[in-house]
Parts: structure tokens; sequence; C-alpha cells
């Protein structure tokens, strides 16, 4: 009974750990933020700085706790057939707090400053495009690492290093997600591109033929020895343009002279029909 428990607990941290190293590859997949209505307010008036009070004098924005929600929600949530998740008690924690505080939440290797931004009269929209008419928070409205890069591209070029935003990411330390299963599933991730997450943007460290200068001496981890002895050939008569990312024709051809095709020894009913047709008959 003591090993099921054992073998029990260790899938569990197995498949937790899985999950936080999926998430890390694959942003997108993380947990799902409650929506919140940011046009419901500002239709009604409210500026971002009365729920977002330290935005101008602080590093942070700050969010809004219960106590100041309620100065308008103990009126409104008593509205009768209202509906549960239209009310505060629906959006934030035991502790008081808004539960989607940490959708916006930023790892310690981000540097970033709301005051700086106020300072220079930065306003909230430049960087939370369309945060007046958001009916529901997505990541593209909470900041995007494509956005600050084109703003300062215009703005402060020579600000617009990695050390400026990074504390510890550059160009020689790859981000979070390029670790742990990183080798096999960098290609989905290339082709999912930024909009999926910032860390797709290959552009960003890698030049375009790095790629290719890669693959040319790293072969796709299906090029065994069985594949080579095999497999391609089929795989070839399925998809050649697979093959043309890094083989050329002539390869092909100088390889086949040197390697007699493993068929020669069956002489069964596809090889009478490869000689018949070699031979124009």
């Amino acid at each position: 009974m003591r090993s099921r428990v054992q073998l029990l607990l260790a899938a569990l941290v197995l498949a937790a750990s899985a999950c936080g190293v999926i998430r890390e590859i694959f942003p997108s997949l993380g947990p799902k933020p409650r929506p919140f209505n940011h046009e419901a307010h500002i239709v009604r008036g409210l500026s971002c700085l009365d729920c977002h009070e330290t935005a101008e004098k602080e590093v942070r924005a700050g969010m809004p706790g219960k106590a100041f929600c309620m100065n308008c929600h103990e009126d409104l949530d008593k509205e009768p057939g209202k509906p549960l998740d239209k009310k505060v008690a629906a959006f934030l924690d035991a502790e008081g707090n808004p539960v989607w505080s940490r959708f916006t939440a930023q790892s310690e290797d981000i540097r970033f400053s709301h005051k700086v931004h106020a300072e220079k009269k930065v306003a909230c929209g430049a960087c939370h495009a369309g945060i007046d008419k958001d009916t529901g928070l997505v990541p593209g409205l909470v900041q995007r690492m494509s956005s600050c890069t084109t703003c300062h591209d215009k703005v402060a070029p020579s600000k617009n290093d990695c050390a400026t935003c990074h504390v510890r990411t550059d160009r020689l330390t790859p981000p979070a997600n390029h670790r742990q299963l990183w080798m096999q599933m960098h290609g989905l991730c290339s082709r999912q591109g930024a909009a999926a997450a910032t860390a797709n943007d290959c552009s960003l460290c890698h030049r375009s033929d790095s790629c290719t200068t890669c693959h040319q001496t790293q072969p796709p981890r299906d090029h065994t020895d069985f594949w080579r002895l095999k497999a391609h050939g089929i795989a070839a008569g399925i998809d050649r343009s697979r093959c043309q990312t890094c083989h050329t024709s002539d390869g092909c051809n100088r390889c086949h002279v040197s390697a007699t095709p493993s068929s020669r020894y069956r002489a069964g009913p596809l090889h009478q029909g490869a000689a018949r047709s070699a031979s124009g008959r």
C-alpha cells in the first residue's frame, strides 16, 4: 500500500512539473483569467487612475481592493436578478484581492516602471491600446514586448536594448521557455509565432538564416540509421519538398551512385517492375 501511495505522489509531482514546462513553452495554455469589463467602467465616467491609483507615482499601477470596489458596488450588487458573475464577489479571492492580479504579474527578469512612463507623458492607451473597449482581459491589451520595442525605436532608439527592460535576459541568455523540451518543441513555437508568446519571436535574437545553418548541422530527430537505410526513400516520395529544405537533387544522386539500394537482394514483383520500367518495356 505504501509503495502505491509513493508512486501516486511521484506521478502527481511529475504531472505538476510537466504542466509548468508546458506553460513555459506555450504561455497561451496557462490558466485563463476571469473576464473583466473595462469598457463598462469607462462609459460610467471612471478613468484609469480611479482604479489604478499608483500608476503615475510608483513602479506598479496598483489594483483596486474590495473596499474601493464596494464604494460603487455596495448598491449595484443588490440589484434584483443581477447574476453572481457580475458581482464584485466573483472577482475577488479570500483576501479580497482581484483574482486577475496574477494575469498582469511580471517575472523578476522584467524591469518596468509606470512612474517613468507617466513622467514622460506616455498615455495609458499608448501601451494598452484598445483598453477602453475591452470587455474581457486578453494578453495583448496588458503588454506586448513588440509594442515596447516598436515605441522605443521611435522615441528612444538608444534605449532599445535588452538591458533596458531585462535584468538577466540578453542575446546570450535565452528566455525561460528555451529549456527542458525546447529542442523538441521549438519548431511548433516558431510556427505559432509571436502572437502566441513574445519568446516565440525568433527574430528578436536570431537571423533569418540561423534556422537553416542549425538544421544543416543538426539533422531532424527522425534521421536515424533506420531512416538512412530504410525509410528516407518512402518519406521522400511522400513529401520531397521537406528533403529540399536541406538537400539538393545532386546530393541524392551522389549518394545513390555509391550506395546501392537495399532492395537488390529481393527480386520480387517490385524489383521486376522497376527493371521493366528502367528498360522501357
